[in-house]
């Protein structure tokens, strides 16, 4: 949620696939399912949001040097701060 709240008016985002520092590893394959946009949309809609609003956010997966990475995107919003 606070990267929904950010002050730069920008786009946030979470990378999956790469360490602190920036190297980038990949998402490392497992046998639990990666979870997609819709899998995170749910999870907001279940939240109680002031005025029924929730961030708007894309999942994308990009390739780097033949490793994926999973890009959460938490778009600028209109209506914050949620909580």
């Amino acid at each position: 949620i606070c990267m929904a709240n950010n002050l730069e008016d920008r786009d946030a985002y979470l990378i999956y696939g790469a360490n602190d520092d920036g190297t980038i590893k990949g998402i490392q394959n497992t046998e639990k399912q990666r979870l997609k946009t819709a899998d995170f949309i749910k999870f907001l809609r279940d939240k109680n949001f002031a005025g029924g609003f929730i961030p708007d956010i894309k999942l994308q997966t990009i390739v780097i040097d033949n490793n994926e990475l999973d890009i959460l995107i938490i778009r600028r919003g209109k209506h914050t701060p949620y909580y």
